[in-house]
């Protein structure tokens, strides 16, 4: 008898032990996120001390693939990859004195380079995250901006280029399906004109909602 309690004791460890290290193997490997979701309050940064001029943000979208590398231990990692943003906007001008009375619509497109830092604050009883935060910062690439002019509005320029700093969450409410809560602010002015001109006009912010699945175990067949 003693024997056998022996025999089923080393065979438990050991099934513990092939656990362990599956779990450890699978959280080391490399895991797809694929994500989409609404750009809520997005677009470029009005000046706030000219009544003439006013901006009104409209729901966008945006989706994307990225990439989830481990860096130390089973909390802490690195993401990158590429998302498409669209985001709508519209710009009124209503300067009398300046000559100005019409507004400018835009339709920004954009591809996004993130570049965060994810930490796995909770995890579930498989090894998969139950929540993470990110922050870092994305670079953005206008692709095209789509802008239509109505009535009297000055002339512009645009940045084809921007980035900025980004904070992020994420809840994992059904194993590797979560929901996410990204925030960003560009430091980069992508828009210009004789009414955006100071540090912090004409650059990107916002507020984006959506959800996304990770493939955790797909680049470790």
């Amino acid at each position: 008898m003693p024997l056998i309690l022996l025999i089923c004791g080393v065979s438990t460890l050991s099934l513990s032990e092939n656990n362990a290290s599956r779990g450890s193997a699978a959280s080391a490997a490399p895991s797809l996120v694929i994500s989409a979701g609404l750009n809520l309050k997005s677009g470029i940064i009005d000046n706030q001390d000219v009544d003439a001029v006013s901006g009104a943000t409209k729901i966008g979208f945006k989706a994307g693939a990225k990439t989830e590398i481990h860096i130390a231990d089973n909390f802490h990692f690195f993401e990158t990859g590429l998302e498409y943003s669209f985001i709508p906007q519209e710009i009124k001008y209503n300067d009398a004195a300046g000559g100005y009375d019409g507004k400018r619509e835009f339709g920004l497109n954009l591809i996004r380079l993130p570049l965060t830092y994810n930490l796995h604050l909770l995890k579930n009883n498989n090894g998969n995250p139950l929540f993470v935060t990110r922050f870092g910062v994305s670079m953005s690439y206008l692709l095209f901006d789509n802008i239509k002019d109505t009535g009297s509005v000055p002339s512009y320029s645009m940045n084809k280029w921007e980035t900025g700093p980004m904070l992020g969450f994420v809840y994992y409410p059904y194993e590797n399906a979560g929901i996410f809560l990204d925030l960003y602010r560009g430091s980069v002015q992508l828009y210009k004109d004789q009414y955006h001109k100071k540090s912090g006009e004409g650059n990107l912010s916002g507020i984006s909602f959506g959800m996304q699945y990770r493939f955790s175990n797909i680049f470790s067949r």
